[in-house]
């Protein structure tokens, strides 16, 4: 799935109540980003396998075994349906 953005210039014939509003939905959607991004990592590292070995320097190490994540979109939208910014973009 391949997302794009386009640029949409404003110029100076915004009023500041709209562009308090674009900024306001903008900051939303960084912190519901941020959310997502937060809880699927803490579940990542909550459900993974690690790796444990000592070094040449007699050191314990500690790594997690890298595998990939596959979740939808969907799933993501049932999973945040409760979630205060998602709410405030209209989610």
């Amino acid at each position: 799935m391949n997302y794009q953005t386009q640029k949409i210039l404003l110029t100076g014939n915004i009023d500041d109540e709209a562009h308090a509003y674009l900024l306001w939905c903008c900051e939303q959607s960084n912190k519901l980003y941020n959310s997502v991004l937060f809880t699927i990592r803490q579940d990542y590292f909550e459900n993974c396998n690690y790796k444990t070995w000592f070094d040449k320097n007699d050191n314990y190490r500690r790594s997690p075994r890298l595998r990939r994540i596959k979740i939808s979109y969907a799933q993501l939208c049932k999973d945040f349906k409760n979630d205060v910014h998602y709410q405030a973009i209209g989610g």
